[in-house]
C-alpha cells in the first residue's frame, strides 16, 4: 500500500514539474514581451523601427494562430473620412509589403477619435502591444526619405503623374 501511495506522489510531483512545458498558443501570446507603450510623436526612422518591430512580433504571433489587430484613430480636429481611409490603406499595405503578413493574419479597423494625436494601435494576443502617434492631418512614414508610390501622400502624386503621362501618350 505504501509503494502505491509513493508512486502516486511521484507521479503527481512529475506532473507539476512538467506542466509548464505544455503551453497553449494563447498562453504563448500572453508571454509577448511587455514594455512601455509609445506615447509620443517620432521621426520617420523611429516610426519605421517601431513598425518593423511590430511586424516581426506579429509574424511570430501569427505563426502560432494569433492575429494582429490594428485600430486606426483620428485625433483632435481631424474629421476627414478620406484621411482615415488613406491611413487605413497605408497600414494595410505596409503590413503586406514590408511586414510580409498575409491579409488573413491581420485586421485593420477604424476606432473612435481620440483627444490627442491620431494613432495606430496594434493589438497582439488581445492586448495593446504598441501604438504609433500620427501628426495632425498627416501620415506615418512607411519608407524613409524617398517618395514611395505605394503609400499616401506620395501615391496621389504618383497617380497624377501617371495620368498626365498617359494623356501625353494619347495626344501624340
Amino acid at each position: 500500500m505504501k509503494t502505491k501511495n509513493n508512486q502516486s506522489l511521484l507521479l503527481f510531483i512529475a506532473f507539476l514539474l512538467c506542466a509548464p512545458i505544455f503551453t497553449t498558443a494563447q498562453e504563448q501570446a500572453e508571454k509577448v514581451e511587455r514594455r512601455e507603450i509609445n506615447n509620443q510623436l517620432h521621426n520617420c526612422e523611429m516610426n519605421l523601427a517601431y513598425q518593423d518591430y511590430i511586424s516581426n512580433a506579429a509574424r511570430e504571433q501569427t505563426q502560432n494562430g494569433g492575429v494582429l489587430i490594428v485600430i486606426v484613430r483620428l485625433g483632435n480636429g481631424e474629421t476627414s473620412r478620406e484621411l482615415m481611409r488613406r491611413r487605413m490603406y497605408n497600414v494595410r499595405e505596409f503590413l503586406k509589403l514590408r511586414g510580409h503578413l498575409t491579409p488573413e493574419k491581420f485586421i485593420v479597423a477604424e476606432g473612435e477619435p481620440v483627444k490627442d494625436f491620431g494613432r495606430f494601435e496594434y493589438y497582439l494576443g488581445g492586448k495593446l502591444f504598441e501604438q504609433i502617434l500620427i501628426p495632425k492631418n498627416g501620415y506615418v512614414c512607411h519608407s524613409c526619405c524617398i517618395p514611395e508610390p505605394h503609400f499616401y501622400p506620395d501615391k496621389t502624386i504618383y497617380e497624377r503623374q501617371q495620368k498626365r503621362k498617359q494623356k501625353r501618350q494619347r495626344r501624340g
